[in-house]
């Protein structure tokens, strides 16, 4: 059911695949339960993996050789294909989407991954709603909306206001961005 949903929102946007990566918008390999698409989609529950369904019945999950076992097992009976990522043989994400109109969630798509597909010829479409999270509806877990705590500064060593000194300095009037959360 998950599938054919997905599947459906492909055909609406004239997708041939979509990518379900395992970050959030930040990046981070570890995620709030709201951020679980690809496990949610796919039953395996690792930390790190990307799924891509396409819309002619293909689904594969590629994933590292931490999870090799994890994957195979969560995977059994399910429509999803393991992919083992680096093993002789197993194509890349952009070498198995060669000649596809491939979608992607545009804030889960990090730069250096879309360059990725880009350098082997397969351009990513960026969707602006993931449409994981569309199908998940109001299943899906809220996301987590706990308070930003400064730490002491006997735990940091400078303040707050010392290090936002610090860069505004340094930056002298340019910005800086930052997107990961342990920046």
């Amino acid at each position: 059911m998950k599938i054919r949903g997905l599947r459906v929102l492909m055909a609406s946007h004239g997708l041939d695949a979509y990518i379900v990566p395992s970050g959030d918008a930040h990046s981070s390999e570890y995620v709030a339960p709201c951020d679980e698409r690809r496990a949610w989609l796919t039953g395996f529950t690792g930390s790190a993996g990307t799924a891509i369904v396409t819309k002619e019945g293909e689904a594969a999950l590629w994933t590292d050789g931490r999870y090799f076992n994890q994957a195979s097992t969560q995977l059994e009976g399910s429509p999803f294909v393991l992919m083992r990522q680096h093993e002789p043989g197993v194509p890349d994400m952009p070498e198995w989407c060669a000649g596809l109109k491939v979608g992607v969630c545009g804030s889960l798509a990090p730069l250096q991954f879309a360059e990725n597909f880009r350098d082997k010829g397969v351009e990513l479409i960026p969707i602006a709603t993931d449409f994981v999270d569309v199908i998940w509806g109001a299943r899906r877990p809220k996301v987590p909306r706990n308070e930003a705590l400064e730490q002491p500064l006997h735990l940091t060593g400078e303040s707050v206001a010392s290090k936002l000194e610090r860069v505004r300095k340094d930056l002298k009037g340019h910005a800086l961005v930052l997107n990961a959360l342990d920046q």
